[in-house]
């Protein structure tokens, strides 16, 4: 399963790609922005599942949330919100499938992502 990890900063960054790339299956792929997310996008379009922080240079989360799922196919990715912003409600109304509320449980996290893997 590819994951596509859109955080702008390289040590959390860093760290969720060592993180899902330890689940079995799991190919963790890094972007530190949401231009830089839309461009891997359209070169590997069997990215399975998105993380997104919220924060982010250039577009926050909760706008690419709503520019991934106005773009077929993209539309059909499910997108995992990682913020440190208590915004549940709205990253749900935009779109996201999963919030993650910083500190989160990393087992949690990573168990999660079990529902989205494509069979």
């Amino acid at each position: 399963m590819k994951v596509l990890i859109i955080e702008d900063c390289r040590v959390h960054l860093n760290l969720l790609q060592r993180l899902l790339g330890k689940a079995k299956g799991v190919e963790p792929i890094g972007a530190l922005d949401a231009l830089e997310g839309f461009a891997i996008l359209r070169t590997i379009p069997d990215i399975e599942v998105v993380v997104i922080d919220q924060n982010l240079p250039y577009l926050k989360g909760i706008d690419f949330i709503a520019k991934l799922k106005a773009t077929p196919p993209f539309d059909q990715v499910p997108i995992f919100i990682s913020s440190g912003e208590e915004m549940s409600n709205d990253f749900l109304a935009a779109g996201a499938d999963e919030v993650m509320i910083k500190p989160y449980d990393v087992a949690l996290f990573v168990q999660a992502f079990e529902k989205y893997r494509k069979a």
